[in-house]
């Protein structure tokens, strides 16, 4: 009898860990409404922010976040970004989570993520991340041109997904 009520409750704790997980780390959803993303690139001075009527592609990721540390350092990555960038329809942004934000600039000056330092927002109380998504970096979102999500990735993008991304990037922009 002990046996069966131990399982059953280890089952419901199961079952209602799996319900929160699966509620609070999806995130927005493919057709919402992206939340405004906007604030004072810690690097530049400069405002960064969402562009309507632009595709926008917005990463959150933090310094000491491994799987972020690995998609920005991706050379396809980069290359894809710094393709788009030339596009007048596109706009990039990467938020950083980081709670310290001097801790960004010694990371941005490494090479292999330069190209990321005129892009970014800082959001140390994870305010905007909040408006996006419960948990979980790198979080990755295309924003289509009407402000709506497009399609969101969890985890890194490698180098073998790039390819999917690219061509998610370019039919919203010839959408």
């Amino acid at each position: 009898m002990k046996k069966i009520l131990i399982l059953s409750i280890c089952l419901v704790m199961a079952i209602s860990a799996y319900g929160q997980a699966n509620n609070n780390s999806n995130g927005l959803k493919n057709g919402e409404a992206a939340p405004m993303l906007k604030g004072v690139n810690p690097l530049t001075g400069q405002n960064v922010q969402l562009q309507q009527g632009k595709v926008n592609l917005v990463i959150f990721w933090a310094t000491w976040c491994r799987f972020c540390a690995q998609e920005l350092r991706t050379p396809e990555f980069a290359a894809v970004v710094d393709k788009y960038l030339k596009n007048p329809n596109f706009n990039f942004i990467a938020v950083s989570v980081d709670e310290k934000v001097e801790d960004i600039a010694p990371f941005v000056q490494k090479a292999e993520y330069s190209y990321i330092k005129d892009f970014i927002i800082s959001d140390p109380e994870r305010a905007q991340f909040l408006n996006y998504a419960p948990k979980s970096i790198p979080r990755t979102y295309v924003i289509g041109k009407d402000g709506k999500i497009f399609k969101s990735f969890l985890g890194a993008i490698d180098a073998d997904a790039i390819e999917v991304l690219d061509e998610f990037i370019d039919t919203a922009i010839n959408k």
